[in-house]
């Protein structure tokens, strides 16, 4: 396997974990620590940084939230949406901002570490309450919050106020230990997934059971548009909790808050992990502007790492979809920022070796950002007694015994079993199963693993075989934790996935270096099915738009296998389409658009998501590219515009804005 498949392989793969862990962190239902969910984040970045070509169309590093709708609760549309924000971690950065709004006044608060969370008010009266789920639509959670359950959201304001207020929803340290001493048998994991957890409780004794309480932060009013002049004695007199709020126009005087709170980050009662810097003045917050993801007016100055101290006990190996083993560590349990750490991420043994780390050495776990931890070196080489031992990858695959190999300079460790291998098996199974792939809701890892002991499925075609009797024999459930219901409504998901098409059922297969992306432009160039695709020789392949001899051959490698060919062949017999959708096939043109049969490239930050704003070039007869070159006929700058830009003028290639090139998109006359 090649260095560039590896990464894509790996870039593939992470951006899966990363939507599933944040998906269970929404829930308060967390898998993995907080610091192992930074690491993968870490990785990913870095692996975009280093091959922004791979980067995937749904991002994870650019949604909001997680995409919950529908799964607990009703959705919930934001009147106005709740981005995330920006983040400063150096003065400079801060500096930058706060020059760019040089004479404002800004509100200053904790940014608590808990679940964000908007209340309407409709004439004084609590009319609903909604989590921040994706930024645009969240969750209805207002039958959690009825009943004076919820301390600090009054149901009843004393003023008429038609409006939102939003603020955090935690869970107080000393709540969190009271709690956990009188539920010592399931004690809470820390306090901020305890607050969440408790918010999208579906048993609502659970809520009124745990002590959560609400800080409000903001304020606004939509009936009379009033400004935010006494922002924190309007929420006091309304009867909310406001906590560590202030106002400043100074510099100086904003910089001092931020030491005062983030050194006090200890002494309070609630987690915490940086502060935020908000224009005051709405008018002039809302003259700022946003991006799709931040408003520009305001700032979350995050904490600087954490360190602690620990021992690294042991290393395991456990292997992906794609084959790829990641090391994890397993370390003597430390508290960091308020989570308790036993596991670390290693990422792979170039980094091992560059940081020269062994099991049995004491080691310094950071914590970026107060969120997540990984291991950034040895304490002392020098007391190392002789017993420790330097970290090796298994001599065989730890799930199937199979032989390894190590690519590329990372030095990446791969199983190269791909068909035999049980937890590749698994990992492509879940990814088939994904919002990505086929979409089967309710087809979890854990009831995937399930089929896969009893030896009902091992392949994708293996699921749509699954019948009523099978699951329900006699009319009991096969497995522990299955019911009626749930039987019924996986069938009827299963049968629903059926209408895959062609583009989810090329992302679905995990095929190495063939993204989302790459299986978007197969349909918009005209196949029309698989079978089509299949017939492909790598020539003809490669004049699909951005796919080249590597991507070509990688596709072609994988169709050619009898059990890829077997697998189709299945697939057919049994309904499953496999046949291009209407809204992956080509787009038709404007026959005067000045973007008809045109390259073009999109850099930097624009006022909608970038692929929503590719679907409408594409519409418009242009070619989206991801890199620029001398055949690019535009790119397209947003702001916050780097590198591409730079060799865009470098090699004349003509450059618009974003208002620009909306002008050239609309109709004629």
């Amino acid at each position: 396997m090649s260095p560039l498949t590896a990464a894509s392989d790996r870039i593939d793969q992470l951006a899966q974990d990363l939507r599933h862990h944040k998906r269970l962190y929404y829930l308060g239902e967390p898998a993995i620590s907080d610091a192992e969910y930074d690491a993968l984040e870490d990785e990913f970045r870095a692996l975009l940084d280093e091959h922004p070509e791979l980067t995937p169309a749904d991002n994870p590093l650019e949604e909001v939230g997680a995409e919950l709708a529908g799964e607990l609760y009703a959705d919930a549309r934001h009147e106005v949406p709740m981005l995330s924000l920006e983040k400063a971690t150096t003065d400079a950065e801060l500096d930058a901002f706060l020059e760019r709004f040089r004479g404002h006044t800004f509100a200053l608060w904790p940014k608590f570490d808990g679940l964000s969370v908007s209340v309407l008010y409709r004439a004084g009266r609590l009319a609903r309450a909604a989590t921040r789920g994706n930024g645009e639509v969240g969750q209805d959670v207002t039958v959690n919050v009825r009943g004076g359950e919820l301390h600090g959201m009054p149901e009843v304001l004393p003023e008429r106020v038609d409006g939102e207020v939003r603020g955090e929803v935690v869970m107080l340290r000393s709540d969190w230990r009271a709690y956990n001493a009188a539920h010592a048998d399931k004690p809470l994991a820390n306090p901020r997934s305890a607050a969440a957890g408790t918010l999208l409780a579906k048993d609502r004794a659970k809520v009124a059971d745990r002590p959560v309480t609400f800080y409000a932060f903001d304020l606004i009013r939509l009936s009379d548009g009033r400004g935010q002049a006494k922002l924190a004695d309007e929420l006091t007199e309304l009867g909310f909790m406001v906590e560590g709020y202030a106002e400043s126009a100074d510099p100086e005087v904003i910089r001092a808050y931020i030491r005062r709170v983030l050194d006090s980050r200890r002494e309070v009662d609630y987690e915490l992990d940086g502060v935020v810097i908000k224009l005051l003045d709405r008018a002039a917050y809302e003259a700022a502007g946003q991006t799709s993801h931040h408003p520009k007016g305001a700032i979350a100055f995050k904490l600087a790492p954490e360190v602690a101290v620990t021992r690294l006990l042991e290393v395991d190996w456990t292997p992906g979809k794609t084959g790829q083993l990641t090391p994890r560590g397993q370390v003597e349990r430390v508290f960091v920022s308020g989570t308790h750490i036993e596991h670390v991420t290693l990422h792979n043994l170039a980094v091992i070796a560059a940081r020269d780390i062994r099991i049995g050495d004491r080691i310094y776990i950071l914590r970026r950002g107060d969120v997540i931890p990984f291991v950034s070196g040895v304490v002392n080489p020098a007391e190392r007694v002789g017993g420790e031992r330097v970290i090796e990858p298994p001599a065989a695959c730890p799930s199937c015994g199979g032989p390894l190999a190590i690519v590329g300079a990372s030095r990446v460790v791969m199983c190269e079993n791909s068909q035999g291998c049980p937890a590749q098996r698994l990992r492509r199974l879940i990814h088939w199963c994904s919002r990505a792939g086929a979409d089967v809701e309710g087809l979890s890892e854990a009831r995937l693993e399930q089929l896969i002991d009893a030896g009902l499925v091992s392949k994708p075609s293996d699921i749509y075989r699954l019948g009523y009797e099978t699951l329900m024999p006699d009319g009991k459930a096969r497995f522990e934790g299955w019911g009626e219901r749930s039987v019924r409504n996986l069938l009827a998901a299963i049968e629903k996935s059926k209408a895959v098409g062609l583009r989810r059922a090329i992302v679905g297969w995990s095929i190495p270096l063939t993204s989302d992306g790459t299986a978007k432009r197969i349909c918009r160039h005209g196949y029309e099915s698989i079978e089509q695709v299949q017939a492909a020789s790598v020539e003809e392949l490669c004049e699909v738009e951005d796919i080249g001899p590597v991507v070509a051959r990688a596709l072609r490698e994988f169709l050619d296998q009898p059990a890829t060919q077997e697998e189709i062949a299945t697939l057919r017999e049994l309904g499953i389409s496999l046949d291009v959708r209407d809204e992956d096939r080509p787009r038709q043109a404007r026959p005067d658009s000045p973007f008809a049969g045109k390259t073009v490239v999109i850099t930097g930050t624009l006022s909608v998501e970038r692929n929503e704003f590719q679907a409408l070039l594409e519409t418009a007869g242009a070619k989206a590219s991801g890199s620029v070159s001398a055949k690019t006929d535009y790119l397209i700058a947003g702001e916050s515009a780097g590198s591409k830009l730079t060799k865009a003028e470098s090699l004349g290639v003509p450059v618009l804005t974003e208002d620009q090139a909306r002008d050239m998109l609309a109709p004629a006359g």
